[in-house]
């Protein structure tokens, strides 16, 4: 902890006297187990001044450490799910642990951290002892959140934060956020759960647009690369994006096919689109048709077409038709009628872009096209490519227009293909 300027933090309880504690040395290691010791009773707070210098997540950082040390099996708090989620925590729902919460709290607020000695048994209500302003820690000094009763099950949330439209994020599964279209970068995207990580990237100025692309696509195949689980979910402004997920699974060393959920055919190369619109091209560079700048930049193999389904397009235009018959790309146009044997062989990649649902069901799309299936059939038939245990990563295409707030449908389908990804 070098900030070089020192601290000062301030532990707030509505229960007790603000403990504030403030030191001119950033190792001052009297004031940081001070801090320490009340870390999780009461939640600090870095003054302005010394923000953004690491000393927060610092502070939780040892105070995991302090209870690694003493054997303890995991840390319970409630905090903000998008700061505790950077530092290691999961949704505490997740794991067979409920937390009372305020009314205006979300859900996700419920956080826990799981220690080496943790056992998945370890599972019930988390309630703290009543506190008292003489006496707020145990005969250790330490803070105890005590697990009231053990129960069977896994905990649930039904709680909503102060949007009440805003639907349950119940279960944690790996999620990047790519917060891009094309290469615009959307700075009021909400897709309406805590994601693990956004990916971003300073795109090279000066240069054509599939290198700029080429710049953070690298940067989301190397963060999938990283990440080893298979209910891995990949959201995203554009269906481009997709081309650097491939690109990710393949150095993990997988050969996933493709199943591409889209209103759209995707299959336009520079050469046949006439509105010159990249996002009409994904899928036929991911199966090495057009011209291969991009995947060439990703070192990313061409997916061979047999083993890339098309389902729900219904709005393709006559160039990609012929270009998808020539290179024999299988479809499914109506989502009702995809089966198990309709898949490629081998593992799976799941690519869904959301305008395949029909607009009425799914609004303010940029590309809407009628005559589409309703939520309910689009999840279903995700529901049974997921099912098949095939699925190595669900890359979600967010194609509506941008907002602070997402509708509430768009949060119920993203919260829905979520929970079936956790099932993976």
């Amino acid at each position: 902890m070098t900030t070089g300027r020192g601290f000062r933090s301030r532990l707030r309880s509505p229960f007790t006297q603000d403990l504030i504690i403030e030191s001119e040395r950033p190792d001052d290691a009297h004031a940081i187990d001070a801090v320490v010791r009340r870390a999780f009773r009461d939640h600090p707070a870095v003054a302005p001044e010394h923000q953004r210098r690491g000393i927060g997540s610092g502070l939780v950082g040892a105070a995991l450490r302090a209870a690694e040390r003493v054997g303890e099996a995991l840390v319970v708090l409630k905090g903000s799910p998008d700061y505790y989620g950077r530092l290691g925590f999961r949704y505490a729902g997740g794991h067979g642990i409920s937390v009372a919460l305020p009314d205006w709290a979300p859900c996700e607020a419920a956080k826990a951290f799981l220690l080496s000695a943790y056992q998945p048994a370890l599972q019930g209500h988390v309630e703290y002892h009543p506190p008292s302003p003489l006496s707020p820690a145990d005969e250790s000094g330490r803070f105890r959140p005590q697990l009231a009763q053990n129960v069977a099950g896994r905990a649930t949330c039904s709680r909503t934060d102060r949007r009440p439209w805003l639907l349950p994020y119940v279960r944690a599964v790996p999620t990047l956020l790519v917060p891009y279209f094309v290469d615009e970068r959307l700075h009021r995207f909400d897709v309406g759960v805590p994601v693990s990580a956004e990916v971003t990237a300073e795109l090279p100025r000066g240069l054509d647009v599939w290198h700029r692309l080429g710049a953070l696509y690298e940067q989301v195949a190397r963060a999938v690369a990283a990440e080893r689980r298979q209910d891995l979910v990949v959201v995203t402004g554009d269906c481009i994006a997709s081309l650097g997920v491939l690109a990710g699974l393949q150095r993990a060393g997988r050969d996933p096919g493709v199943v591409w959920f889209d209103a759209h055919g995707d299959f336009h190369t520079e050469a046949t689109t006439s509105s010159g619109f990249l996002g009409g091209l994904p899928l036929a560079l991911a199966a090495g048709v057009g011209t291969l700048t991009l995947p060439d930049i990703l070192d990313l193999r061409p997916v061979p077409p047999p083993r890339v389904l098309l389902v729900g397009a219904r709005d393709i235009d006559p160039p990609e038709l012929r270009l998808l018959q020539e290179h024999a790309v299988p479809r499914v146009d109506h989502v009702e009628d995809l089966g198990e044997p309709d898949l490629p062989e081998g593992e799976l990649y799941l690519h869904l872009d959301v305008d395949v649902a029909d607009p009425d069901d799914v609004p303010d799309l940029r590309y809407p096209a009628p005559g589409g299936p309703s939520l309910d059939a689009l999840v279903d038939a995700v529901a049974r490519v997921i099912a098949t245990g095939r699925v190595v990563a669900v890359g979600l295409a967010a194609t509506w227009r941008p907002g602070p707030i997402a509708d509430r449908r768009h949060l119920e389908l993203v919260r829905r293909v979520l929970d079936l990804a956790a099932t993976t």
